[in-house]
Order: C-alpha cells, then sequence, then structure tokens
C-alpha cells in the first residue's frame, strides 16, 4: 500500500519519496511492534491477505482470512519485529474476488500501518 500522509511520525519513519515503507531511521536499532489494519469493500468472494515485508523481499508475518457474506471483512496483523537501522517494511495487501477490490476510509482507524520502539 502506498500512503500519502501520517497522522503523526516523532522519529521519521515514513517519507514522501518512499510513500509504501517506514524505515528504521539511524538512531534506532532493536525491538518494534508493527500494526497493520485494513477494512475491506463489501464482497462475499474469495480471500483477503496482509502481509508485512522487510525490505522488498522478507516475509515478516501473513494474515489471510476469507470474504464475509455481510458486514464488515476487516483485518489486523500485528507483530513483534527485530530491525536494524535502515531497514524498511512494507504492507502489503492482496485479494481474490474476481475484480478490482477497495480498501475502506474508516475516519478515525482503517487503513492503519504504524510502527512502535520498544527498545534495543
Amino acid at each position: 500500500m502506498s500512503w500519502s500522509s501520517v497522522n503523526f511520525d516523532t522519529d521519521v519513519f515514513w517519507s514522501a519519496g518512499n510513500p509504501t515503507r517506514l524505515t528504521v531511521p539511524g538512531a534506532l536499532a532493536g525491538q518494534f511492534i508493527v500494526v497493520a489494519e485494513i477494512q475491506w469493500a463489501n464482497n462475499a468472494t474469495g480471500y483477503r491477505e496482509l502481509t508485512i515485508r522487510k525490505n522488498g523481499s522478507v516475509i515478516l508475518a501473513n494474515l489471510q482470512g476469507p470474504a464475509v457474506a455481510s458486514g464488515e471483512c476487516e483485518q489486523i496483523l500485528t507483530c513483534l519485529l527485530t530491525l536494524a537501522a535502515g531497514d524498511y517494511i512494507e504492507l502489503l495487501v492482496n485479494q481474490l474476488s474476481g475484480g478490482s477490490l477497495n480498501t475502506a476510509t474508516v475516519a478515525s482507524y482503517a487503513p492503519t500501518f504504524s510502527i512502535t520502539f520498544m527498545g534495543s
């Protein structure tokens, strides 16, 4: 996913020049909690998938679930990661509905992709 803005970013993980990434700043390395939350537009076909990827190739976490016939299809993926300065993570979203399917925007909480430094 590409992100167009941030709610807050005290350590400058996000950059408009690389809007799909959260990059660990040079002063930080160690343990991080990463949280992704996506709400999908209604569609009862196929599956929905979230993947957190490091440095463009390493899969760190994955969540896959079925679509729902009615109501909201919401996915939350949380993981504890060890990252070095300069590492970056991305959130990949995938769906198999047979056509285009948007993620939904919920004013205060979705979509969300966050990283929190826990210590070294």
